[in-house]
């Protein structure tokens, strides 16, 4: 396990720059729809290097009520989550590697699509760190290997690292959805922007997934997918991470969606625009199994 493997757990803007304090912002106000999980979703990925499998990736994804909430690393320091269209989030991401140990560990809370607080603790023979982050809406303060405290000034709209995957997913992929994040990074103050667009249709299935009522099946080989890249605007470019998610076709003939629990949410508890594959160098991240409740 090396570097390169640290910096794809981090699943977007840290593979394309080579560092894990990278902070991202959206310059187009394009709609999003709503909220892309269910109410609880995980998703179980297999870390492949140059084909072979190097290790295991678990997202758990949580929909959290309006109040105060809480990194669970950190229980006693409480935000507001205030969003009354789409309450808060919580993402926790476990990596860990064949033996069973745990290569990296995240936590992310996000109050409506905004981020509110971010923990992330990396442990591999080449790379060892801790990362705590929080936000006030024009400021992110940032601790490194629990070090002293520092704080960069944002503008507003900007992400944390940990939730941006998602955010990804909540735009109208469908309809050719592209955009520019600006880049911070807030050990130096140097900006730089990332240029996203999607870029290919394609399929790709052999997933388990499992519903809200506990049906299981696996998706067809003829699962849609959009490929969706992430390139540097400037030199070096180097190569583009691609993502790929899920189609959601809304008369539900051709697209893939999942129902969580009817009894929580209704018609909006599902899960859609699904990434089943990061992509990376000689890196994948493959997804296995998804469920939704």
């Amino acid at each position: 396990m090396g570097k390169r493997y640290v910096a794809l757990i981090s699943l977007l803007i840290v593979v394309v720059l080579a560092s894990g304090l990278f902070l991202t912002g959206c310059t187009q106000d394009q709609k999003l729809p709503g909220i892309a999980w269910a109410e609880e979703e995980t998703l179980t990925y297999g870390i492949w290097t140059d084909n072979v499998l190097t290790g295991s990736l678990v997202i758990v994804t949580k929909r959290l009520p309006v109040g105060q909430q809480a990194l669970p690393k950190f229980p006693d320091e409480k935000y507001d989550v205030n969003s009354t269209s789409s309450g808060g989030t919580l993402i926790t991401k476990t990596a860990k590697d064949l033996s069973d140990n745990i290569t990296m560990y995240s936590e992310a809370l996000m109050n409506g699509f905004k981020p509110v607080a971010s923990y992330k603790e990396v442990n591999t023979t080449d790379s060892q760190y801790t990362l705590k982050a929080r936000y006030d809406g024009t400021r992110y303060f940032y601790s490194y290997n629990g070090g002293e405290e520092k704080k960069v000034r944002i503008k507003t709209g900007f992400m944390d690292n940990e939730i941006m995957y998602s955010i990804v997913r909540c735009y109208e992929l469908e309809s050719n959805y592209t955009t520019t994040f600006n880049l911070v990074d807030p050990t130096t103050g140097n900006k730089e922007a990332l240029s996203v667009a999607v870029t290919a249709e394609g399929t790709q299935g052999g997933f388990e997934y499992v519903n809200g009522s506990g049906e299981s099946a696996m998706a067809a080989a003829s699962t849609r997918t959009l490929a969706v890249s992430f390139t540097r605007t400037k030199a070096p470019v180097g190569k583009s991470l691609v993502v790929y998610y899920t189609v959601e076709d809304k008369t539900g003939d051709t697209g893939f969606y999942l129902t969580g629990d009817p009894a929580k949410g209704g018609g909006t508890n599902r899960s859609s625009h699904v990434p089943v594959m990061i992509q990376e160098n000689n890196v994948k991240y493959v997804l296995s199994k998804v469920i939704a409740n």
